[in-house]
């Protein structure tokens, strides 16, 4: 009898470890959800959906979380600071713009924002 209690012990001890390290390991996808609730803020940002964008905002911290923040480091990660610091002014300026609706200006707002982005998609790769 004693056996068969130590033979279950062990059975739901190993159960136990491979749950936890189960649990331990990142979602595969972090990256590309990353990507998707990237363009999701980007979205909300331009339409200044400020519950949206809070509640996105809160998914991305739960996504982090999940994957651990794992990041890979990039050697030029100054350089792509700068490119998103240039793109969230210009996606503000074109919210501005989309707010008087002088067309022009939207136009020339949406290029510039199109630029930047461009550059910032280049500083990352």
């Amino acid at each position: 009898m004693p056996a068969k209690r130590t033979i279950t012990l062990l059975l739901l001890a190993s159960l136990a470890v491979g749950q936890m390290l189960w649990a331990a390991e990142p979602p595969a996808d972090c990256g590309e959800r990353r990507k998707e609730l990237g363009e999701r803020l980007t979205e909300a940002r331009l339409q200044g959906d400020k519950v949206r964008l809070s509640t996105l905002e809160e998914h991305l911290q739960m996504l982090n979380k999940d994957c651990r923040g794992l990041v890979p480091l990039q050697s030029n990660q100054a350089d792509v600071g700068r490119a998103n610091q240039l793109t969230s002014e210009r996606e503000a300026r074109l919210r501005e713009a989309l707010g008087a609706g002088d067309r022009q200006d939207i136009d020339l707002r949406r290029k510039q924002l199109d630029q930047a982005r461009r550059a910032l998609e280049a500083a990352k790769h």
